[in-house]
């Protein structure tokens, strides 16, 4: 008797936590035509739970298959196709870059493909994405504008976190921004992925507030914005940077924060197991060699490396990389400044520590603050709703049509 399958494809992520989420990451963009469901679950076939350089080697050749049928499908005059390709590629390139090991150049590699990708999707686009080159101490921040057909709401400005990158914050945040009437310039500061690929000197700095001041000014002389209705979005670690910048820029009218972020070293202290801050220095060869044991899981190495990386050469030792992170922190007579109105957000599963600065800043904001939680019931309970964009989306956009009516 002949047998009949529905699918042939199992539906299985990962056990390894920072490997789950980052396939949940992959998976969040789908809707935005950043990854199809079939092929991120082809990829997960060929990679063994907690393999990184599985994980590296499957999305890479993933991306570039897709890479180089956009490129037939381009010559042929198949634009819709090419596009669709070419953003897939592009997310695709940003999770192999994820777990490749920051020393190998390979890293480096992956991004400017993802970057290279993007931007050769972004014109054929709808609404059309326009590259935004930022001026900034005698350089540029790279970026990306969207503007709504019509007259824009406001302008939101997204400041993402140290992994993330501006193509990445443009699928999952900018479009459901534009959908609903706002312009989106999403950018990489210093320190962020997106410019650490072309200027890996120009690391994380505490005085995110100049980072803003000349994202600001080149929204409003340059791309046309109304200087009374820009709005700030802060996303992971950008929840920091934007709050910073918040407390001495005063020309933002809303304030979006996911998660609140007042003490980077806390934050990041609360990934390692109890005892790791005061415990003997060791720098980068000794943190390849740690036993397992030492850490929350082997990919953690991952996490350690990338912040030293991008905390620049303070970030040498564990030690002087904490005492680097200890300058990222504000008081609560600094958050005391901040006077706009301001969404906190919330993932339930984030853990006690984002929890606790979420409350601190909605005790000490000087301004209205609206908290939101995000739960399991929407299946939004995890760092930055990447389980649900299309939530986050909801509220956070929604809550801000009507700050700015």
């Amino acid at each position: 008797m002949a047998e009949i399958f529905r699918s042939a494809t199992p539906i299985e992520g990962f056990a390894q936590p920072e490997m789950a989420f980052q396939f949940l990451r992959a998976l969040s963009v789908v809707f935005a035509g950043g990854g199809a469901l079939g092929e991120c679950l082809a990829v997960r076939g060929q990679v063994e739970d907690g393999d990184a350089g599985g994980w590296v080697k499957g999305f890479t050749a993933m991306a570039d298959r897709l890479a180089a049928e956009a490129g037939a499908a381009m010559a042929a005059g198949h634009e819709v196709s090419a596009r669709d390709l070419l953003l897939r590629a592009s997310m695709y390139y940003r999770s192999a870059e994820y777990f490749e090991d920051i020393a190998d150049e390979n890293h480096r590699t992956l991004g400017l493909a993802s970057a290279e990708c993007f931007r050769s999707a972004a014109p054929l686009m709808t609404p059309y994405v326009e590259p935004v080159d930022i001026p900034f101490e005698g350089l540029t921040l790279p970026g990306y504008f969207v503007c709504p057909s019509g007259r824009p709401k406001g302008t939101l400005l997204v400041y993402g976190g140290f992994d993330s990158s501006a193509e990445e914050l443009i699928l999952a945040h900018g479009l459901g921004a534009v959908e609903r009437g706002f312009s989106v310039l999403a950018f990489d500061g210093p320190g962020q992925t997106g410019l650490m690929r072309t200027h890996p000197g120009l690391t994380l700095r505490p005085d995110t507030e100049a980072v803003l001041a000349a994202v600001a000014d080149a929204a409003v002389h340059l791309l046309g914005a109304d200087p009374s209705r820009l709005a700030l979005l802060g996303l992971s670690l950008g929840g920091h940077f934007a709050l910073r910048a918040a407390v001495h820029e005063p020309r933002f009218a809303a304030l979006i924060l996911n998660t609140p972020i007042l003490d980077i070293f806390s934050y990041t202290a609360a990934f390692f197991p109890p005892g790791t801050t005061d415990g003997p220095d060791f720098g980068p060869d000794e943190v390849r060699a740690m036993p397992d044991e030492a850490l929350p899981s082997p990919l953690r190495r991952n996490l350690l490396q990338l912040f030293r990386r991008y905390c620049g050469p303070d970030g040498r030792s564990f030690k002087a990389l904490l005492e680097a992170l200890a300058r990222f922190r504000l008081e609560p007579e600094d958050i005391a400044a901040v006077t706009c109105p301001a969404l906190a957000c919330l993932g339930a599963g984030e853990g006690a520590e984002p929890r606790r600065q979420w409350e601190a800043f909605a005790k000490a904001s000087g301004g209205p603050v609206t908290s939101h939680v995000f739960d399991a019931d929407w299946g939004a309970e995890s760092h930055c709703q990447v389980g649900n964009l299309q939530r986050f989306a909801q509220v956070a956009f929604d809550w801000l049509a009507e700050v700015l009516a």
